[in-house]
């Protein structure tokens, strides 16, 4: 049986596309999936940021509520204090 030259070569140049096709498939779905996961981390990070910033939001206002609760004790003594002199 005799094989053509031609027709091995165009199989090689064949193989050599779809290699190349695949190749590029592979490339497009790693750097999509690394695109995914740097979302997926920057998403992350701004929740992160925004339930500290929302933490910090929440501990200023119970200061706040014992500062003023603070203060109008003071008054009430103050008070309480002139009515008795």
């Amino acid at each position: 049986m005799r094989v053509e030259l031609f027709t091995i070569r165009n199989e090689l140049i064949t193989l050599s596309l779809v290699y190349v096709v695949f190749v590029t498939i592979i490339n497009c779905l790693s750097h999509h999936s690394l695109n995914r996961l740097e979302y997926s981390t920057d998403k992350l990070s701004s929740i992160i940021l925004n339930t500290e910033s929302s933490l910090s939001r929440v501990i200023d206002t119970d200061y706040v509520k014992e500062d003023v609760e603070l203060a109008r004790a003071g008054m009430i003594q103050q008070a309480a204090t002139a009515i008795l002199v």
